[in-house]
């Protein structure tokens, strides 16, 4: 959720996921995906096991995803078509590599780069609407005061996420905390 905090108490909801959270579409797509195969990645969700994957990745841009809602004028999320994308984009490639049933693509961290990058673009875009909105001069919303943003649930701790989610505020003047 994208949420506009004044006080407590006082919350105004900006944002919604309208189909699948980040890290639920993350646990779906590293299922799918088979990074459980591999030993280093037993143990970690799908969020942690995609954004190690992703740095060994060879050719970041090897898969380029759709931005989502990117014609909408609102501040909602929808991770439900990146996953989609997903899903396709590993079974095309399982097909043409002839991948068995428990393998794993061999490009995987390529496809994990690609998918970190995309769901990150999408969330940096909703929060950027929102930021715009909330630093309109004619909604008075912050005065004087400096706006701060606040990051939490478990996409939080994507630093590569909140890397990018945090240089996006400084774009705005706004501290970013997590």
């Amino acid at each position: 959720q994208l949420a506009l905090v004044r006080g407590p108490g006082r919350l105004t909801l900006l944002g919604q996921t309208l189909d699948d959270a980040p890290g639920e579409a993350f646990d779906k797509i590293a299922r799918r995906l088979r990074l459980y195969v591999l030993p280093q990645y037993r143990a970690w969700n799908g969020g942690q096991a995609i954004e190690h994957a992703a740095q060994s990745a060879v050719c970041p841009d090897a898969y380029d995803f759709p931005l989502p809602l990117a014609q909408q004028r609102n501040c909602n999320f929808s991770f439900a078509g990146i996953k989609n994308n997903s899903f396709r984009a590993i079974r095309a490639r399982e097909r043409l590599e002839q991948t068995p049933p428990d393998g794993i693509i061999s490009n995987y961290s390529d496809f994990c780069a690609g998918l970190l990058q995309a769901v990150s673009r999408h969330l940096m875009h909703r929060t950027q609407r929102a930021l715009e909105y909330c630093l309109r001069p004619e909604n008075g919303l912050f005065g004087d005061a400096s706006p701060t943003l606040v990051v939490s649930g478990g996409v939080a701790n994507n630093d590569v996420i909140y890397r990018n989610i945090e240089h996006l505020a400084g774009q705005y003047n706004c501290r970013s905390y997590r």
